[in-house]
Formats: structure tokens, C-alpha cells, sequence
């Protein structure tokens, strides 16, 4: 999954794209085939899952204000993590312009998540921490979801088994 939507309380649900992989080389050069590029994807989001998971945990069901302004920067510590891997990825010729907007949407995204955090350290409620969550946020997610709905596509279409989870709205 390039993107996990996490259901967040107080009817917010913020994306969090995933991952931490490595990239890997094919046997041609640093260039990967695309099958060998959606496996790499694939192995990120994986790996960022985890992540989040943990992230998820540090947050746990708490609602007070304070565990969220703790927890939120670790979700973008993931998502940065996961922007720089997916730019590290050498994507294959029929898979560059959607790996090129996947990594220009996420990097929308993350400005845009580390905005919100910026702006709800001074939060004194939660509605306040979750009050700059606004268009350009939910712009932000959209470009993202529809990035990532880009290469599911390119790899659906070349028969590739990938499951991004593009639209998971939460769990």
C-alpha cells in the first residue's frame, strides 16, 4: 500500500503513506524491471505497514490531546522515510511519469501533514489539533490516493499482483 488511510477519532481520518524499503538492483543495472519495481513497491509498503503499526500503537486509543501531538510526528518520520525510498526506486520506462507523480503527491501530502503538526502544537483542544485539516490537506490526500491508484493500474494492466491498498479508508 502506498497510502493507509488511519481512522483517528473525532471523525478525522489522516493518510499516511507507508514505507521504508530497499531498493533493489536487477540484473541489468540500477534500472528495475517493472515487475521487479511493483516487488520493491510492494516490500515498502509492506515494511511501512509495520510501521505505522507501531505508530498506531504509540497512539492506542487514547483521545487526549497530548498523546496525539506526541504520536503524529512519528507518522511523518515513516512517510518520510518512505518518500526518500520510493525516490530512491529506478522505475522502468512504462512506470516513470506515475512513480514521478506518485513521489511529487506524496511529497505534497507530507508538506501537508507536517503543516498540520506544525500548527497543532499550540492546540489546546482536539478539535483545535485536528482543525488545519483542511482543502489543501484533503487535496493533498487525493493527489496521493489517485497516484497510487496510477501504478496499481500500470501493474494490473502488465499482470502484475500488487495490493496498495490505494482507497483503504481505515480500519
Amino acid at each position: 500500500m502506498i497510502r493507509r488511510l488511519a481512522g483517528i477519532t473525532v471523525g478525522v481520518a489522516l493518510l499516511l503513506a507507508v514505507g521504508a524499503g530497499a531498493s533493489a538492483c536487477s540484473s541489468g543495472g540500477d534500472q528495475l524491471t517493472l515487475e521487479e519495481y511493483f516487488q520493491e513497491l510492494d516490500e515498502a509498503d509492506n515494511t511501512a505497514e509495520e510501521r505505522f503499526g507501531e505508530a498506531d500503537e504509540e497512539l492506542g486509543s487514547a483521545a487526549d490531546l497530548e498523546t496525539f501531538q506526541a504520536a503524529f510526528p512519528l507518522f511523518l518520520e515513516v512517510l518520510d522515510d518512505f518518500l526518500s525510498d520510493l525516490d530512491g526506486l529506478e522505475p522502468p520506462d512504462e512506470a516513470q511519469e506515475a512513480h514521478d507523480e506518485a513521489v511529487a503527491a506524496g511529497q505534497g501530502f507530507r508538506d501537508e501533514l507536517a503543516q498540520l503538526i506544525e500548527d497543532a502544537e499550540d492546540a489546546t483542544t482536539i478539535e483545535e489539533f485536528f482543525g488545519g485539516a483542511g482543502e489543501g490537506f484533503e487535496a493533498a490526500d487525493a493527489r496521493f490516493t489517485q497516484a497510487c491508484v496510477g501504478l496499481e493500474e500500470i501493474a494490473t494492466s502488465n499482470s502484475i499482483t500488487v495490493d496498495l491498498d490505494c482507497d483503504d479508508e481505515g480500519e
